[in-house]
């Protein structure tokens, strides 16, 4: 919901500002990709990352994650080849 109502803000600031025209309805699955800004304390698990709402949710890692590193958000994009987790 959160980056649902950033994404209306931000096309009616670039209509007022840039000049851009009046927002467009979209339909349900339109948007390739949604964003948990607040991920919980210790998200991340050996192979799972828990999502609010959705619950854990497994993945598989293309990369180690830096010690100390804190994780703020996770993005969920869909594409040809499936869905993918980008932690952020």
């Amino acid at each position: 919901m959160q980056q649902a109502l950033r994404r209306l803000e931000k096309a009616f600031v670039s209509m007022w500002e840039q000049g851009h025209g009046f927002p467009r309805y979209k339909k349900v699955g339109a948007m390739r990709s949604f964003v948990f800004p607040q991920l919980g304390v210790r998200a991340i698990g050996n192979s799972t990352v828990k999502l609010p709402v959705i619950g854990t949710v497994k993945f598989r890692k293309s990369r180690p994650i830096p010690d100390g590193a804190t994780l703020k958000q996770a993005q969920i994009v869909r594409r040809a080849s499936g869905w993918f987790v980008m932690l952020i």
